[in-house]
């Protein structure tokens, strides 16, 4: 991990995309990047009952922190799952010109869960 929360998030949401499928491993970092147990403890503690995060889309939408909403974009022949994740105040009735998080990945849970890092590290030093 890196040195910081935020940059531990970011970390995590590039891993996110950069694998081909989902990851319990990743799903235990992810655990304990938001104040749960350390890594290797809680890889142990979630076992196949803990939140699937990398292949739940119920499980990674906990992740998108409150006050959030976004869009998600299915798989097409030329194009990868990707979802964009956003705050009222990121946008403007008068413009389009805002910047929100995005995800890309392999799947559309792989791509909430990097777009929903991004989004967490937002609010972290």
């Amino acid at each position: 991990m890196t040195s910081s929360a935020k940059e531990a998030l970011l970390q995590l949401a590039a891993e996110c995309e950069r694998v081909v499928a989902p990851s319990r491993e990743i799903d235990a970092s992810i655990h304990a990047a938001l104040g749960g147990d350390q890594r290797r403890r809680a890889l142990a503690t979630l076992g196949p009952f803990g939140p699937s995060y990398t292949s739940s889309l119920d499980a990674a939408m906990t992740l998108v922190p409150e006050g959030w909403d976004g869009a998600l974009y299915l798989a097409t022949d030329t194009h990868k799952p990707s979802v964009q994740l956003e705050t009222p105040a990121m946008r403007s009735a008068f413009s389009m010109d805002y910047e929100g998080v995005n995800g890309t990945a392999e799947t559309l849970a792989l791509a909430l869960c990097a777009a929903a890092l991004r989004a967490q590290s937002e609010s972290r030093p």
